[in-house]
């Protein structure tokens, strides 16, 4: 149910905030655990409301740990640690799951494997991508964070953007489910669940790949590219879904 789900995403974040996993981005700690609850509550719904086709939650998540596994190995933490062993179990579990969860599937994630992942994800942007070194410089600074933010969970926001856009715009609510996605819209067009599994996971691994460039070989290019291949992606995928009626409408 909508309020048990809601209550436990809210408890989940209460959690993290009181052994001390929250988002370190302003001076004010209300601030910052204002963002944290906002954030894993959202990435918790975001991944939820992306296991509505084949492959594609699985298939995310999976390249999301993995890249932050890789982040966790490039900063010399030790492969030993509780984090890195556990995140990187989990991507070969989610490995196996997904041999079965490729089209045409015969296992399903459902709001457990959702909710659990959901947590996992938001829990790790939190500790490897939101609380990275910060610049000097201010601006710069939160340009830096949010982009990163972005461009690692690139599919999970602008799918849940999409949605909450479109769904506000016709008078209904957000948190109803619904075959209105990016997936089914783009799904409509290349009339191919395996298609749109290639080019959404083409879509995260390439913005992946900037978001590697943008840690580990920092420069003002990769800050105008990774924008620029932000708002591509956002354009592409949300003006697809205005090209085709609902299949509600």
């Amino acid at each position: 149910q909508p309020i048990l789900k809601s209550v436990s995403q809210i408890s989940c974040a209460l959690l993290l905030i009181l052994t001390g996993t929250y988002i370190h981005l302003f001076e004010n700690n209300l601030l910052n655990h204002f963002i944290t609850v906002f954030w894993v509550v959202g990435i918790m719904n975001s991944i939820n409301m992306l296991d509505n086709m084949d492959g594609i939650a699985g298939s995310t998540a999976l390249y999301i740990l993995s890249f932050i596994v890789l982040v966790m190995y490039q900063l010399n933490t030790n492969i030993f640690d509780l984090d890195f062993l556990i995140l990187s179990g989990l991507c070969v579990s989610l490995i196996a799951f997904l041999l079965f969860n490729f089209y045409p599937s015969t296992i399903f994630m459902g709001d457990t494997g959702s909710q659990f992942l959901g947590l996992i994800l938001s829990y790790t942007g939190i500790e490897y991508i939101w609380n990275l070194p910060k610049m000097n410089n201010h601006f710069y600074s939160y340009l830096y964070v949010f982009l990163l933010i972005t461009l690692v969970y690139l599919i999970l926001l602008i799918d849940t953007t999409t949605v909450t856009i479109n769904r506000l715009l016709t008078g209904r609510s957000p948190f109803v489910g619904g075959k209105d996605h990016t997936t089914h819209f783009l799904w409509k067009r290349v009339k191919s669940e395996r298609n749109v599994f290639y080019i959404f996971s083409i879509i995260q691994l390439i913005s992946l790949f900037i978001a590697y460039q943008l840690i580990f070989n920092f420069s003002q290019k990769w800050i105008y590219i990774g924008i620029l291949y932000s708002l591509v992606c956002f354009l592409f995928l949300y003006l697809n879904t205005k090209l085709f009626v609902s299949e509600k409408d």
